[in-house]
């Protein structure tokens, strides 16, 4: 079963690996991680307020859609750019959206105490 503490410690460890890569000019796995990343931070919220994480995407979605609206919202306009990364060039602009729905979410959600916000 994964808690709190493990969702947060993945969070911090993609934004890391995120910041890492993204420095050596590395934008597709940059946008990876920072996906990865913004995905922890979801599930922390989802397990925080409702008491369990998602198994897959789809779930994830559904169980954001109704009652964080703003944090659906977000997740779902990034999507696109996280799955293209597979077959396309990533760049600058890409990463920043991503970082961008992070801080997004990390206000929305008064999670700034907690979690550091990607540069």
């Amino acid at each position: 079963m994964t808690d709190l503490e493990d969702l947060k410690d993945g969070y911090e460890d993609y934004l890391e690996g995120a910041g890492l890569v993204e420095e050596k000019g590395n934008y597709k796995s940059s946008v990876n991680l920072y996906f990865k990343a913004l995905t922890s931070l979801v599930d922390y919220i989802l397990k925080k307020r409702k008491g369990r994480v998602p198994d897959n995407h789809g779930e994830r979605f559904r169980m954001t859609e109704d009652e964080f609206t703003e944090v659906y919202r977000i997740l779902d306009s990034i999507f696109g750019t996280y799955r293209d990364s597979y077959t396309e060039e990533r760049g600058e602009k890409h990463v920043r959206r991503i970082k961008n729905g992070i801080r997004k979410i990390i206000q929305d959600q008064g999670l700034g105490e907690e979690f550091e916000v990607p540069h």
